[in-house]
């Protein structure tokens, strides 16, 4: 049985995240970076399937992320930030090999592990108190998405998890 974890949580374990590995490029925060800080290597990828947006391997050969190369900056930005959300929640900075695809919309069916990496991205791109901040300058979705850096469906998702729209 695996562990699940609050929302609280997530978002404290996104906040140290942040804090141990930011760099800011601009105002927005450095995925990349925070890729690095974990020993991964961020690359852009041509996948068979459109249907892939990014995954995550580390094993004895490699510690990488691929995403997929035809998304939008503001998509690579939330695929890097949700692939380390499996990295720090799901695989212990370990020698433990992992493999893990992400297939975007993928079906139905719930997958904590994948709500929890989403939810981790979202604290990670787009910290509750900065949102907050950001919504009292913006009151629009689209102007806070831009200034957030990620999709408008994302802050979008983002705002309403915190309660500032309905």
């Amino acid at each position: 049985m695996s562990n699940h974890y609050t929302t609280s949580q997530i978002e404290t374990m996104a906040e140290k995240t942040r804090e141990k590995f930011a760099v800011n490029d601009g105002d927005k925060l450095n995925v990349v970076s925070i890729a690095k800080g974990l020993g991964f290597t961020v690359y852009n990828a041509s996948f068979d399937n459109n249907k892939i947006a990014g995954k995550v391997v580390s094993d004895e050969n490699e510690k990488s992320i691929y995403i997929n190369k035809s998304d939008t900056p503001e998509r690579k930005r939330f695929t890097v930030a949700h692939e380390i959300g499996h990295i720090v929640l799901h695989h212990p900075l370990d020698d433990s090999p992992f493999s893990k695809v992400d297939y975007r919309g993928a079906n139905n069916t719930f997958d904590r592990k994948e709500w929890e990496a989403n939810r981790f991205a979202a604290a990670l791109l787009m910290p509750e108190e900065e949102a907050r901040r950001v919504w009292r300058k913006t009151h629009d979705v689209d102007d806070f998405a831009e200034a957030m850096g990620v999709s408008k469906l994302a802050g979008a998702i983002r705002l309403e998890v915190l309660g500032l729209i309905d």
